[in-house]
C-alpha cells in the first residue's frame, strides 16, 4: 500500500547535496530519518484514541489507556497528535510520528523502478547531454 501522504511533504523532507556536474557525474538527495508529524496523516480524536490512515486505505487507531493519554491538540499545539506521559493534564506530553521520509520513498519496487528508469534512460539522457556538450564548443 501507498503512504498516504502529499508529494509536497516528501519535498520538504528532502534536501539535494552535491549535484552532478560535467566533470563529476555523480549526485546525491538526501532524506530525513525523522517521522513526519501525525499531523500530515489526517488525524481524527476519538473517544477511544486517534485515529490516523498512514497508507491509503488503512486507517489504524492509537489507543488512549488509562496510563497514556493519545490526542490531538489544539491553538498553540497546532493538530499534531500527542501521548501524555502519566496521568492528569499537568503531566509531560510527547509528539507523535509516523514513518520518516526515507521510508516513505525507500520502498523495495520504487528502488526496483528507479533501476529500471536508470537503466533504460540514462544512457538516452547522456547521449543528449553529450551532443549539447559537443555542439557548445566547452
Amino acid at each position: 500500500a501507498e503512504f498516504n501522504i502529499a508529494a509536497a511533504e516528501v519535498k520538504r523532507n528532502l534536501t539535494m547535496g552535491k549535484r552532478a556536474s560535467s566533470r563529476d557525474l555523480r549526485s546525491a538527495l538526501r532524506a530525513f530519518f525523522t517521522g513526519i508529524s501525525l499531523k500530515r496523516f489526517g488525524p481524527v480524536q476519538l473517544k477511544s484514541g486517534v485515529r490516523v490512515m498512514v497508507k491509503k486505505g488503512n486507517r489504524a487507531l492509537i489507543r488512549t489507556t488509562p496510563e497514556r493519554g493519545i490526542f490531538v491538540g489544539k491553538g498553540k499545539l497546532g493538530g499534531h497528535v500527542f501521548e501524555r506521559l502519566g496521568k492528569g493534564h499537568d503531566a509531560p506530553i510527547d509528539k507523535k510520528f509516523g514513518p520518516a521520509v526515507a521510508d516513505v520513498i525507500g520502498g523495495r519496487s520504487r528502488a526496483d523502478r528507479l533501476v529500471k528508469f536508470a537503466t533504460d534512460k540514462l544512457p538516452e539522457i547522456l547521449r543528449h547531454e553529450f551532443e549539447w556538450f559537443l555542439k557548445s564548443g566547452k
